[in-house]
C-alpha cells in the first residue's frame, strides 16, 4: 500500500515537472520568435527607409531651405538698363511666391503713393471686419466735408446725406479708386490706429497721412495677403476687390490673356504706379512698379506695360 502511494506521488512530481518544462519551452520558443521577428522587421524597415530616402532625395523636390536661389542678376541688370532710358525715378519690387525669390530696383525708396495707398486701407479694413471690431454693414451718411473733389471716383458727385455701408465704400475705393470712399473709410477706421497697425506689421515706411510708401512695403503687403498671413477671409475678399478694377491699362496689358492680374494702380501729377499679384499658374508672383517725376504720363503708362512683360517672361521661364 505504501509502495503504491509512493509511486503515485512520484508520478505526480514527474508530471508536474514535465508540465513546467513544457511551459518554459513554449515561453522560450515564443521569446525567440519575437526576437527574430523584431530583428527582421526593423531590418526590413531600416532598408525600406534607406531606399525611400534615396528615392525622395533623387526624384522629389527638396525642402524649402535647401532650394537653390534663382540667379536674378540678369533681370536686375535688365531693369536697370530699361529704366535708365526713361525720365523720372523708378522703383520695382518682385516676390515669387513659389520659391520666395525677391528682387527689384529702388525697393526701399519712398515714393508718393497716390492711390496705391488704398491697399493698406483695404488690408486694415478687412482685418478689422474679420476681428468683429467693425461691421461691414455699418452705415455711413455722407457729409459735405467728406467730398474729395479731385481725381477718380463717383461719390464726389453724390449729394450729402447719401448713405453707404462700410463694405460699399471699400468696393468703391478699390473698383473705381474712389478718393471720397477712401477718405471716409480711413476716417472710420482711424488714421492713427491704422498707422500703428502698419508699423506693427512691418510696413513702417508706408505713411497713410503723408501718402508715401515703398515698393518693398507695398509688395510685402500683397504677398502677406496672398500667402494667407491674415487668414482666409482677408485673402479671399482682398483678392476679389482687386479683381476687376475700372482701369486695366498697365500691368496686365502685354501679358497673355489667360493670365489673371489682381492689382491697384495709382496716378498723380508726375506719378504713375501699378501694384498687383500675377496669378501665373506655375509661379504666381507679386509685382510693384512705382515712379515719380515722370514728364510724359502716357509714355510712363506704356513703360509699366513693358516692364511687366519683361518680368513675366523671367518668371515664366
Amino acid at each position: 500500500m505504501r509502495r503504491k502511494k509512493f509511486q503515485t506521488a512520484l508520478l505526480k512530481k514527474r508530471t508536474t515537472r514535465q508540465f513546467v518544462k513544457s511551459i518554459l519551452r513554449v515561453c522560450l520558443i515564443g521569446i525567440f520568435i519575437l526576437l527574430v521577428g523584431y530583428v527582421f522587421v526593423n531590418g526590413v524597415l531600416g532598408i525600406g527607409q534607406f531606399i525611400g530616402s534615396r528615392i525622395y532625395d533623387t526624384f522629389l523636390p527638396q525642402k524649402e531651405d535647401e532650394k537653390l536661389i534663382r540667379d536674378t542678376s540678369g533681370i536686375i541688370k535688365r531693369l536697370l538698363q530699361e529704366t535708365s532710358t526713361q525720365d523720372g525715378v523708378w522703383g520695382v519690387y518682385v516676390y515669387s511666391v513659389s520659391d520666395r525669390t525677391v528682387y527689384g530696383l529702388n525697393e526701399q525708396r519712398s515714393f508718393t503713393a497716390a492711390s496705391v495707398n488704398k491697399i493698406p486701407i483695404l488690408l486694415f479694413f478687412l482685418t478689422e471686419v474679420d476681428k468683429g471690431t467693425l461691421s461691414k454693414e455699418t452705415v455711413y451718411i455722407l457729409q459735405k466735408n467728406d467730398i474729395q473733389d479731385y481725381g477718380t471716383g463717383t461719390l464726389r458727385y453724390k449729394m450729402p446725406g447719401s448713405t453707404y455701408t462700410a463694405w460699399e465704400l471699400a468696393r468703391f475705393m478699390m473698383t473705381y479708386s474712389d478718393n471720397t470712399a477712401s477718405f471716409v473709410l480711413a476716417n472710420m477706421l482711424g488714421r492713427e490706429k491704422m498707422q500703428q497697425f502698419l508699423n506693427e506689421q512691418g510696413y513702417s515706411m508706408t505713411m497713410i497721412q503723408e501718402n508715401i510708401t515703398t515698393p518693398s512695403d507695398t509688395g510685402r503687403m500683397l504677398s502677406d495677403i496672398y500667402i494667407g498671413k491674415y487668414g482666409g477671409f482677408v485673402k479671399r475678399e482682398a483678392l476679389l476687390m482687386m479683381k476687376d478694377p475700372e482701369k486695366e491699362d498697365r500691368l496686365p496689358v502685354l501679358l497673355p490673356k489667360d493670365v489673371t492680374v489682381l492689382h491697384k494702380d495709382g496716378t498723380q501729377v508726375g506719378v504713375i504706379h501699378d501694384a498687383g499679384i500675377v496669378l501665373f499658374p506655375k509661379r504666381p508672383y507679386v509685382v510693384v512698379i512705382l515712379s515719380e517725376e515722370v514728364r510724359d504720363e502716357e509714355k510712363a503708362t506704356h513703360f509699366i506695360q513693358v516692364l511687366s512683360k519683361i518680368i513675366f517672361e523671367f518668371e515664366s521661364s
